[in-house]
């Protein structure tokens, strides 16, 4: 289960470097605009998105220290993605009204995509 969730981050980790960065944001980013549009998996596979080499090389050294047990990792991760997910779009949700009617030149924060990371706690 490590070992998978591992090769997942890396695998996503180098789709960010190669494949089409509209792509990459509509489907490893989570935002108020991915959400409300129906991309609901954007909870999840925003977990797998690294800005840079050590950012996920902190976090996989993270994911292999656990010893909980691999189906306790599996639910962990998943919770905290989805926590993330959750946390950052309520967050937007209530940005993007106070910047409702402010003037031209602030980005819409109902557009602006995160990368949601687990980071390890020692």
């Amino acid at each position: 289960m490590v070992l998978g969730l591992v090769v997942a981050n890396v695998a996503v980790f180098l789709l960010w470097r190669i494949a089409d960065p509209i792509f990459m944001y509509k489907n490893f980013t989570i935002s108020l605009n991915n959400f409300t549009i129906g991309r609901l998996h954007t909870l999840i596979t925003s977990a797998f998105s690294h800005v840079d080499i050590g950012h996920i090389i902190s976090n996989m050294i993270g994911l292999l220290d656990f010893t909980f047990g691999l189906e306790f990792l599996l639910k962990l991760y998943l919770a905290r993605a989805i926590g993330g997910s959750v946390f950052y779009l309520v967050h937007h949700a209530f940005l993007a009204a106070s910047l409702k009617n402010q003037p031209f030149g602030i980005m819409d924060a109902s557009k602006a995509p995160v990368l949601v990371c687990y980071q390890p706690s020692y």
